[in-house]
């Protein structure tokens, strides 16, 4: 397999982990206070940051979930201006998302 064909194929993995996470991220914020799943999982973030550094691939997946959980969270922030926030700048794409940007 050359190189290219490799790297889609792996391309292609990592968007299958982020589109099953966005799922299970959105089953459980549903289920659950969404609000409270949103500031969770953003917190969560930070804390693996913090624990084992940055990580291209974990990183790209935990965003796609922090995502999810902010769309959902978003019909729930109307009374939180710093919620409402905090869920704008996750939403705000980002240039390191972009595919090949990796």
């Amino acid at each position: 397999m050359k190189d290219e064909e490799l790297l889609h194929e792996l391309e292609s993995l990592v968007e299958a982990f982020e589109q099953t996470f966005s799922v299970i991220a959105g089953l459980v914020a549903e289920q659950t206070d969404i609000k409270k799943a949103f500031m969770y999982v953003h917190a969560a973030e930070g804390a693996m940051l913090s624990q084992f550094g940055p990580n291209e691939w974990r990183d790209r997946l935990l965003r796609k979930v922090i995502a999810t959980c902010a769309i959902k969270a978003r019909r729930v922030s109307a009374g939180d201006p710093e919620l409402q926030a905090m869920i704008e700048r996750t939403l705000t794409p980002r240039t390191d998302d972009a595919p090949g940007s990796h």
